[in-house]
């Protein structure tokens, strides 16, 4: 019996396993959407745990060429049919300038509020109509009261959202009498909920092409997106074979293009920054791994904050060593990009990306919206105490496999999704991509960076 043989076999039927598991949860999160909290936050966990403990049995290759070719074929089929989607929405909003989703619609509101002067972030701000509508009665139990009456309310919300007109803004949320730290504080929840990078950029190429603005750049991320994973895994080893069939996997899991590139979720900004700051990592680029990182930051605080050991650790190339300039690129990044806003208000921007999250009430896609209060303050505490050690393993054991950091980011996505009290299906990526690349870097790639060897080292060429 040829043991190896067997190995490889098992590699091989271990990675299709897993690759299929990640589309077919895609596809049954597509289906099963509210209402099914609590299976969707198990599927999500065991595929985690999978993740974490799926290491393939052996180091395999695409070794015949028809079998490259084929796979270099359906992924430029698979990410064609995804550019596809974004190409005909970009057309759907020049001729409609209808975004399908709130999150690009936030986000070119808040653009445009920023050109003529405003802070989206401000207190009195108001570019999340969804949470206006939802905390009603919070705002009742402050004095926070709209200055119209009922039956005008949604109409008035409506003439706001179709022309920001700024009356209409303030009827809807107007200064509390008597003014109180609580009111304030209510008051301060409804602006922008993003980083500021994508209004910053949106700003002036929506002043030339409208709405359609906002789908070109998500057709623009998710293009440097799908590229900087393919480079992130060539830098792991990984040869084309590999990263063909990884590709595959990714374009062919459906909440990537139906949320970032159909929906306009904004979630590909940060997921490309993350992209480009692992490759950075693997290629032992500090200040390219701190830019990148504040970057993510800048666009979506989570998951991009999960990158935070990645700017301690050391690359995982021959001779690496640990330098501070990656943690020092990153909080310089950070701080160019938020101070300017915590300058302007404060409690604004404090409020819509720190204090909003722990607002925010379960819903019935999440585990938690069928537990108690104990129960999800002790599952959160539990999952968050788990991610801290397992980020201190990290950065004590300063492991030298790519796979362990794919690895890492999938489960650490994971975990953050199930510590929160939504699993909408614009997180789904921020899983279903790290687990992927993780199984096939696990398979294919090396146990160092490709960056320390020849081309012809590669064990997939």
């Amino acid at each position: 019996m040829d043991r190896p043989l067997d190995r490889r076999a098992a590699a091989w039927a271990l990675l299709l396993l897993q690759l299929a598991a990640l589309v077919l949860f895609g596809r049954f999160l597509q289906d099963h959407d509210w209402e099914w909290g609590r299976a969707r936050c198990a599927l999500l966990a065991a595929l985690a745990l999978a993740t974490i403990l799926g290491r393939s049995p052996a180091r395999i290759a695409a070794g015949s060429r028809v079998l490259q070719v084929l796979l270099a074929i359906a992924a430029l089929i698979a990410l064609g049919v995804n550019a596809r989607t974004g190409i005909e929405t970009i057309v759907h909003a020049a001729k409609t300038s209808e975004i399908r989703l709130d999150q690009g619609q936030n986000t070119l509101r808040a653009a445009r509020l920023l050109l003529r002067g405003e802070d989206p972030y401000a207190r009195g701000q108001l570019l999340d109509l969804e949470a206006y509508i939802t905390r009603f009665s919070q705002r009742a139990e402050v004095g926070l009261l709209p200055g119209a009456p009922p039956p005008e309310v949604r109409p008035l919300a409506e003439r706001w959202w179709q022309t920001l007109d700024p009356g209409a803004r303030e009827r809807l949320l107007p200064e509390p009498v008597p003014p109180s730290a609580a009111a304030n504080r209510e008051r301060a929840l409804y602006g922008y909920k993003y980083g500021p990078i994508l209004f910053l950029v949106t700003a002036p190429l929506q002043a030339l092409c409208g709405p359609a603005a906002v789908p070109l750049l998500q057709l623009i991320l998710w293009c440097a997106w799908m590229a900087l994973l393919g480079l992130a895994l060539r830098a792991a080893g990984v040869g084309a074979g590999g990263i063909a069939l990884a590709l595959v996997a990714i374009a062919l899991e459906p909440n990537v293009a139906a949320n970032a590139l159909y929906q306009s979720a904004s979630d590909v900004w940060p997921l490309a920054f993350m992209a480009g700051a692992v490759l950075a990592w693997l290629r032992g680029r500090p200040v390219a791994l701190g830019l990148c990182a504040a970057a993510a930051v800048g666009c979506k605080v989570l998951p991009s904050a999960l990158l935070a050991p990645l700017l301690f650790m050391k690359a995982p190339r021959e001779g690496a060593a640990f330098s501070w300039a990656a943690p020092l690129a990153a909080l310089a990044g950070v701080l160019v990009l938020f101070v300017p806003f915590a300058l302007w208000d404060p409690l604004g921007l404090w409020a819509d990306l720190v204090l909003w999250p722990s607002a925010m009430r379960p819903d019935n896609t999440h585990w938690s919206f069928y537990a108690s209060e104990t129960v999800r303050a002790a599952a959160r505490v539990a999952l968050l105490t788990a991610l801290a050690a397992a980020a201190v393993w990290l950065l004590r054991s300063q492991p030298r496999s790519a796979a362990v950091c794919f690895r890492w980011l999938a489960a650490a996505s994971a975990a953050a999704i199930l510590a929160g009290v939504a699993f909408h299906n614009n997180y789904a990526p921020w899983f279903t991509t790290w687990a992927a690349c993780a199984a096939v870097a696990s398979a294919f790639g090396s146990s160092e960076s490709a960056s320390a060897q020849a081309p012809a080292a590669s064990t997939n060429t």
